[in-house]
């Protein structure tokens, strides 16, 4: 994050504070219009899917914004070749309000794969597995993509989050790397593979370059090599699917967009920050969290789009049930979700069809000694969440308990839920959420001070007042972590809570650290949470000296340009550095340094140093901890 976005979150989190405490109270005449109502001739046939589109936060605390003219597609692989071309989608967009509504025909058993894009954001999926016609209402939050830094053959994201070699010369674009333990929500897909079995997450990535001529680059004309750093939340489930080598090896997934789904394609292996591959005798502190070093995946790619690193659950269970309506008539048309509540993963959305059934595979619940979810902890009981949407109205199941038992919705076995009827006691209700837990550094140390907020993006502010109070004294709407990391929020929710942390502290002078975590939920967490800071920047600001016509700098830290400006702005003498991490001072003005190039001006020697000229100097390298260091200083000849 860079020095101006956090600028930002600190002015909209103060926006929001004032925002919420002036409009307690009062009420709002806000636009119930739902939007891109594309229907496309929708009939008795058709799938409906509708929802809300959302932007990029702000800032700190502030909703994400309703993000319009998105374009939205449904496809069905009609014809079974394998592919979802033009002619066997339909689009439409979202509104000025965020809203969408798109209709395709369907025949029971068709998956639907939704896409939605937007310019300069993460492309979204999702699949649907449909029953029949019907309604379904699908909400996206689309994330942001982040510029990667491209030279020679190699791209990179800010802090080398992400890197890939061995690409065309030329090559240029945008990716973003996810966390599945804090953001879930912008798995594509289910998380399971084509096969069926379920996945466990580790990390995944989404990567859209261009060549250079501009046009879309997907298929490598050679395989290139993508590294991922694994983000600590998912270390303990790490695991060596070829023991006896002299790495650790884990498997790569590739998302099929034709299909809505993960595909396996190949193997990765682990190396720190330095390049050099982790030894098999480190897994068991990967695992317990006291390995001191970055863990990053490494592995050769033939093309881009989405990309994770997963392992295959080989045995799980399922759940099934039958719904109705209040009455006790099937509920054709409603639409089931089920999502981990005791481990991370959702499965595809369900159609209700005429015989009211669903089924879905979900990870069973472990029997002694075994240790499905990889976390270390056998014997565990899993549980998943149940909602369903049926006329205009989201429905609560709560927690359901699976069965040790393997079982397949193909097989059966399940663990049934029977009848299920839709009353109104049921319904997703505004309520008080109090979640607990602990901040922690990328080390697993306590954070004290960071500052912790949490809300829902589908509450409106003046809402909050029915649960918090009208002086919002039900709820503390911002925590500060103890000495020890922990914390207490409560906040209203309806139907999903996003939790962010921040922290900020200048441990010299110059010296500047901004730290940020993002955790979504499904629900109001039942128990103490660990939010682990995993996104941040580090900020150095040099001061320079000149004596004469040499260059110094403290502390004397590599930076890659340096450049003097006269007091009109205009350029005097640019030097860039050749490769990283640059070059270092002492420099003579005028004299260009082995390790730099001068790229001002092209021929022969600049101009002699005046007064009132500027010399600024900016480099970017990475923190011990992985984490983004920008290099920066200036200053002016009196």
């Amino acid at each position: 994050m860079s020095k101006t976005s956090c600028r930002a979150l600190m002015r909209h989190l103060s926006l929001l504070i004032i925002v919420i405490a002036s409009i307690a109270g009062c009420s709002s005449d806000g636009d119930d219009s739902q939007g891109g109502p594309n229907t496309n001739g929708s009939s008795g046939t058709d799938l409906i899917v509708r929802g809300h589109i959302t932007g990029v936060s702000f800032g700190m605390g502030a909703p994400p914004p309703p993000l319009g003219n998105v374009d939205v597609a449904a496809g069905i692989d009609r014809n079974g070749d394998g592919k979802i071309t033009d002619d066997e989608m339909v689009h439409a967009s979202s509104d000025f309000n965020g809203d969408y509504t798109v209709s395709v025909g369907v025949s029971e058993g068709d998956h639907v794969v939704m896409s939605y894009r937007y310019e300069g954001l993460a492309p979204h999926y999702r699949r649907i597995i449909a029953s029949g016609p019907g309604q379904t209402v699908i909400d996206v939050n689309m994330a942001e993509l982040k510029p990667l830094k491209c030279e020679a053959n190699a791209c990179l994201l800010e802090g080398n989050q992400l890197r890939i070699d061995g690409l065309p010369q030329g090559t240029s674009g945008f990716a973003k790397l996810f966390n599945p333990v804090a953001q879930p929500e912008a798995f594509p897909g289910a998380f399971e593979e084509s096969t069926g079995k379920l996945l466990i997450s580790g990390v995944f990535s989404v990567v859209e370059l261009e060549d250079a001529n501009g046009n879309a680059l997907r298929d490598l004309p050679s395989p290139a090599t993508l590294r991922m750093t694994v983000p600590v939340d998912t270390w303990n489930i790490i695991i060596d699917i070829h023991p006896g080598t002299d790495r650790i090896e884990v498997p790569l997934y590739a998302f099929d967009e034709n299909i809505g789904t993960w595909v396996r394609d190949g193997e990765a292996y682990l190396e720190d920050s330095q390049g050099v591959i982790i030894p098999e005798s480190s897994l068991p502190a990967i695992r317990d969290g006291s390995y001191d070093d970055t863990v990053v995946s490494v592995g050769d790619v033939s093309h881009f789009s989405y990309w994770n690193v997963d392992w295959p659950v080989e045995s799980h269970g399922c759940v099934s049930g039958v719904v109705l309506d209040e009455n006790g008539k099937i509920a054709v048309g409603a639409t089931v979700f089920v999502r981990g509540a005791t481990y991370t993963g959702s499965s595809s959305p369900q159609t209700i069809g005429n015989d009211g059934r669903f089924c879905v595979d979900v990870m069973r619940s472990e029997g002694p000694g075994e240790d499905l979810d990889q976390d270390g902890v056998t014997g565990e009981t899993h549980s998943v969440s149940i909602r369903v949407s049926y006329q205009n109205k989201v429905f609560d199941l709560g927690k359901v308990d699976i069965d040790a038992t393997a079982a397949t919705c193909s097989e059966g076995g399940c663990t049934d839920m029977g009848d299920i009827r839709l009353t109104n006691d049921k319904t997703l209700q505004l309520a008080l959420c109090t979640v607990s837990g602990f901040i922690k550094d990328v080390k697993g140390n306590p954070v004290s001070g960071a500052s912790v907020f949490a809300y829902d993006d589908s509450v409106e502010s003046e809402w909050l007042t029915s649960v918090c109070g009208q002086a919002f004294e039900n709820c503390t709407l911002l925590a500060t972590s103890e000495a020890d990391g922990s914390f207490v929020i409560t906040t209203g929710i309806l139907e999903t809570m996003t939790l962010m942390a921040m922290y900020s502290t200048d441990p010299e002078e110059g010296h500047h650290v901004f730290r940020f975590s993002e955790r979504w939920f499904p629900d109001c967490p039942s128990g103490p949470i660990t939010v682990t800071l995993d996104q941040g920047y580090d900020s150095i600001e040099l001061s320079l000296s000149i004596s004469g016509n040499e260059i110094s700098w403290t502390p004397n830290l590599p930076v890659n340009l340096l450049m003097v400006s006269d007091s009109e702005g205009d350029n005097k003498w640019m030097l860039t550095g050749k490769e990283p991490p640059g070059f270092t001072s002492p420099i003579t003005y005028g004299s260009v340094p082995p390790k730099a190039t001068q790229v001002a001006p092209a021929q022969g020697q600049p101009a002699a140093l005046a007064s009132e000229d500027t010399i600024s100097i900016a480099g970017s390298a990475t923190t011990s901890d992985g984490y983004p260091l920008a290099i920066s200083g200036s200053a002016t000849i009196p």
